[in-house]
């Protein structure tokens, strides 16, 4: 009867652990499911935050665009006025010639020299100096 007594024991035992160990877990609940609401709460903030940043750069990159359309507007009507307007007598100031030319400007060509493969540089010495110099100097 001593076993048997034991195992009955160890269930009460195993019984009691059981529910003081839920007591105890409960007791602690309150603060996890806070902490989990925090957390859901602010990656909720942070998805938000991620969306208005968003909006905000594709509504930024759309006045920007608009703002530049409008800049080349304005600066095509004076350009066009400009030539309208000013009177052929008097010289013209060359506000707008860039803008106007519809032929881009030449690039300036580099002159190649031919012969600079047979020519030594200017700085060339054709004798050894300095610390190449055989000979020696004497005082």
């Amino acid at each position: 009867m001593s076993i048997i007594n034991s195992l009955i024991l160890i269930a009460i035992g195993l019984i009691f652990g059981v529910i003081i160990g839920r007591l105890l877990t409960r007791s602690r609940h309150p603060e996890t499911s806070q902490l989990q609401t925090e957390l859901q709460q602010s990656r909720e903030e942070l998805a938000l935050y991620r969306q208005q940043v968003s909006e905000h750069f594709q509504n930024s990159a759309q006045l920007l665009e608009s703002l530049a359309l409008q800049y080349q507007k304005v600066y095509d009507h004076m350009a066009q006025q400009s030539e309208l307007l000013m009177d052929n007598s008097i010289e013209k100031p060359e506000l707008f010639k860039q803008h106007l030319q519809v032929v881009p400007p030449e690039v300036p060509q580099i002159e190649e020299d031919h012969d600079a493969g047979s020519t030594p540089p200017k700085d060339y010495s054709c004798s050894s100096s300095g610390l190449l110099n055989n000979q020696t100097s004497s005082s």
